[in-house]
Order: C-alpha cells, then structure tokens, then sequence
C-alpha cells in the first residue's frame, strides 16, 4: 500500500501495524512529516514501512502497489493531473485507487467566511490551489484511464455546520484580542455539545452531495 501525502501516517501506521507481512510506503514533500514517521517507524519496529520524501509529481513510479489512498492532498498539488497520472502507473494491475478530497466549497455560516478571510489558517497555510466539483474529480481519473468503482460524499449539512462552528470558536481563541478569546472559551461549554451533536447527525443521516467526496478507482490494464 502506498500512501501519498502521508502527513504524521494517521493512515498508514494503522494498517502497517495491523498487517505486519505486507508492504506499506508512505511519500511526503515535508521533511518534519518525514521525521515524525521515521521516528514512529524505528520506536515501533515497523520494518514493513518506508517513507519517501518527495514531491507526488516527482515520485518515482517503478514499484507496483496493489492500493493507493491520497486523503485531503489533491487541491494542494499545483499540477494535480500529473499526480493522478503518476499514481495510475504506481498500480499494479487491477490495482485500487481511493481519493478523498473536500469539494464544493458550500458555506451555512456567514461569519465564518469573513474569518477565514481574515484571519490565518490551514487552507492558506498550505496554499490551497483549487475547490473541486465531482465532475472535475471524475474527469481528472478518467483522463487518467481509471474506472471509478464506487463513490461516498460526505460532509453534509450538519457536517458542514459543525465544521464551521468549530473553525469559528478556534481561529477565534487562537487570534482575537483577549476579551474575545475569553468570551468564546466560555461559550464553548455550550457550543461544543451542539458541534458533536451535529457530527452526531451527519454520520447518521444519509448524504447526497456534500462537501467531501470519497471515490474508489480501478486502474485500467
């Protein structure tokens, strides 16, 4: 399994760990990702498991991986076409591909907006390069000679309402002047039951289009 875009490994180390006989890879551009798995890697002897780090444009595509899994990484690539690509090739026959990425873009609460523009935080941090549609998604696989095989969105709008709120408190406790802060950590105590109630929600109820798209592709022989 590869993981590109592995970040700490909170989905790699999972399954490396539980299947100590197989081959786990995970590939990232940040060299503190890159020494955070190393780490984890040499404390839990997990001799099954490399890290690469590289760009995902770059990557070397000459090991065939029977699973690849790229989760929230895509709309940060500036040439993401060519990671798609990269990635079929990496498959091995008949291999599986699962993408995650946040599209849409729909919003519920005003105020949160304005913050997210006023304020920094992580979408600008990593310069986020793009805000998919489904059928920008779907078109990036199929030029890519995949056949999606399955498709999940996620983040409906009880998703999208507890994200927001929990955006809203954070990057306000984070960076308003201290009455603010103060104000919003008080709050809290109220608002963090309701967000959870909200995650409650989203996972129960059944989500037609949202704000995350999860797609399972077949590479094409």
């Amino acid at each position: 399994m590869l993981d590109v875009g592995c970040g700490e490994g909170q989905y790699l180390f999972p399954y490396a760990t539980a299947y100590p006989n197989r081959r786990f890879v995970g590939v990232d551009k940040n060299e503190q990702n890159i020494a955070l798995c190393n780490s984890y890697i040499a404390r839990k002897k997990l001799n099954n498991t490399t890290i690469l780090h590289s760009s995902i444009e770059s990557m070397p595509a000459d090991a065939p991986y029977d699973l690849i899994i790229c989760v929230g990484v895509l709309q940060y690539i500036a040439d993401d076409q060519k990671a798609i690509e990269v990635m079929h090739d990496s498959l091995s026959d008949q291999g599986k591909f699962l993408l995650y990425v946040p599209d849409n873009n729909r919003g519920i609460l005003s105020f949160y907006q304005q913050l997210m523009k006023s304020y920094p935080n992580y979408e600008s941090v990593q310069d986020r390069k793009r805000i998919y549609t489904e059928e920008a998604v779907r078109s990036l696989l199929q030029q890519a000679n995949f056949t999606i095989i399955n498709r999940t969105a996620t983040y409906g709008f009880f998703g999208i309402l507890s994200n927001e709120l929990f955006n809203s408190c954070t990057l306000l406790i984070v960076n308003a002047a201290l009455p603010i802060r103060l104000l919003v950590a008080l709050l809290s105590v109220f608002i963090y039951p309701f967000i959870l109630l909200c995650m409650l929600l989203d996972f129960l109820l059944p989500i037609r289009s949202g704000n995350g798209l999860l797609l399972i592709a077949q590479k094409n022989s």
